[in-house]
């Protein structure tokens, strides 16, 4: 029996082939889709299997509801009902940072990178969070609860800007700052590239916007772990993410630079302190997390 998995994101569509809990094909594409160009494409990535997919699951960047996904970076809204009838299989759909949730089980070695180690990664309270920086800003708290995945969607990057980041962004940018209005305005793709141009009309090289970009990353992040209090970790994952933790001192810097408010108790500080901080390297995570959820089909 052969499955399909998918992961529609911002501006890639990767597409993968499953037989007996195995991957055994990828494909990627790149540029604008509608409904009828993305099925096109899967029948014809499927077509290599020599069968039709007897199932499919397909991450969004966006969010699920009712079985609509609606795409937040892309004029796209999927149906299971539609592109059931459409493939002639049974479709789920699922936001990608669910799936990504879904994955983190299956994710070590090559798989991922340790941004900060701190002490190893544990079941403690079994909370991980996975934090998503591309096209856009997203997270997604995950819970492992007797072996299964918990996942708990969001769309936090539409969330209003922490009051410390957005005094610190007043200071840099001035009146400009007040565009800046959700935590995705400044950390996503576009965003690190306006803070980019906004600090170089400003007489400031890029080398300095990137590194604002990282400690203001870090502060994120470390707000994000006082409010989800991950045990397993904070799981950093996408390609801005990545950009702005390939220098680590920065981002570190700004974690750091949260949990030293004096009014946050000592042994909440040097708990988060040991927190682990790490970057799924794995491009085809979301597609591991279709995988999981193909695992936990109702028979």
């Amino acid at each position: 029996m052969t499955d399909l998995v998918a992961d529609l994101g911002g501006t890639n569509l990767r597409l993968g082939l499953v037989r007996e809990s195995r991957l055994v094909d990828t494909e990627s594409v790149r540029g604008s889709l509608d409904q009828a160009k993305l099925v096109d494409i899967i029948r014809s990535f499927a077509a290599q299997a020599g069968e039709p997919p007897q199932r499919a699951v397909l991450s969004v960047a966006g969010p699920v509801i009712g079985g609509v996904a609606h795409l937040t970076n892309r004029a796209l809204t999927l149906s299971e009902v539609e592109l059931s009838r459409d493939l002639g299989t049974e479709v789920r759909l699922i936001n990608d940072l669910a799936a990504t949730g879904r994955a983190l089980p299956a994710l070590s070695g090559d798989g991922i990178g340790m941004i900060r180690p701190g002490r190893p990664v544990a079941p403690g309270n079994g909370q991980a969070l996975v934090v998503n920086v591309g096209t856009g800003f997203n997270v997604c708290a995950v819970r492992q609860v007797d072996g299964r995945s918990i996942v708990l969607e969001s769309e936090t990057g539409y969330a209003a800007l922490p009051a410390g980041i957005a005094t610190i962004l007043k200071a840099e940018l001035g009146r400009s700052a007040d565009a800046v209005l959700v935590i995705e305005h400044l950390i996503s793709g576009p965003g690190l590239a306006r803070l980019i141009r906004e600090l170089g009309s400003r007489g400031q090289d890029e080398d300095i916007a990137r590194r604002l970009a990282a400690r203001l990353f870090g502060m994120v992040c470390a707000d994000l772990a006082l409010r989800h209090w991950p045990d397993r970790g904070l799981w950093l994952t996408g390609s801005a993410a990545r950009a702005m933790v390939s220098d680590r001192t920065p981002f570190l810097a700004g974690f750091d630079e949260v949990l030293g408010h004096p009014a946050l108790p000592d042994s909440l500080r040097e708990h988060l302190g040991c927190m682990p901080v790490i970057e799924i390297v794995d491009d085809l995570a979301p597609l591991r997390g279709c995988m999981a959820m193909l695992a936990d089909w109702p028979s």
